[in-house]
C-alpha cells in the first residue's frame, strides 16, 4: 500500500518537474536583456511559474520523506494526493467529454488517500490526531497557491 502512494508521489513529482522545466524553457523566449547585460522577466510570468515550482518542490519533499517513513512525508502526501484528486475531478467535469473515463485519474489519487488512512500506515508514520491542523494547513496552501497564481 505504501508503495502505491510512493509510486503516485514519484509520478506526480516527475510530471510536475517536467512541467516546471518545460514552462521555464518556454519562458526563455520571453526574457528580455537590458543594455547592462542583465536579464529581466515580467512579474506575471514569475508569479505563474512560482506556483508550479512550489507544487513540484512540495511533491519532491513529500516523496523523499515518505520514502524515509517520516511523519512529514505523510503530512505532505495526504493533502497533495487529495488536492490533485479534486483538481482532476473539477477539470474532468469542466471538460465534459467522457466523464467516466476522466474520473479514473481522480479515483487513482483517492485510492492513495484511502491507503494513507489505513491503521497500519498511520502506525508506521506515527500519525496522531493532532497533526490534522498541519494537514489542513498544507491543503490550504496548495489550494491558495493554485487559486492565486493561476
Amino acid at each position: 500500500r505504501e508503495i502505491y502512494v510512493l509510486v503516485l508521489l514519484g509520478i506526480l513529482t516527475a510530471i510536475l518537474g517536467y512541467s516546471v522545466f518545460r514552462e521555464l524553457t518556454a519562458e526563455f523566449s520571453s526574457l528580455r536583456s537590458t543594455p547592462e547585460g542583465s536579464v529581466s522577466i515580467t512579474r506575471d510570468e514569475l508569479v505563474s511559474n512560482s506556483s508550479t515550482i512550489l507544487q513540484a518542490i512540495t511533491s519532491l519533499v513529500a516523496f523523499i520523506f515518505f520514502l524515509l517513513r517520516k511523519p512529514l512525508g505523510w503530512i505532505l502526501a495526504m493533502p497533495i494526493l487529495a488536492f490533485y484528486a479534486l483538481l482532476l475531478s473539477y477539470m474532468t467535469i469542466l471538460a465534459g467529454d467522457n466523464i467516466l473515463m476522466g474520473l479514473a485519474f481522480p479515483v487513482i489519487f483517492l485510492v492513495g488517500v484511502v491507503f494513507l488512512f489505513i491503521p497500519s500506515t498511520l502506525r508506521k508514520f506515527k500519525i496522531k490526531t493532532g497533526l490534522a491542523i498541519s494537514v489542513i494547513a498544507v491543503m490550504v496552501l496548495l489550494v491558495a497557491s493554485y487559486l492565486l497564481f493561476y
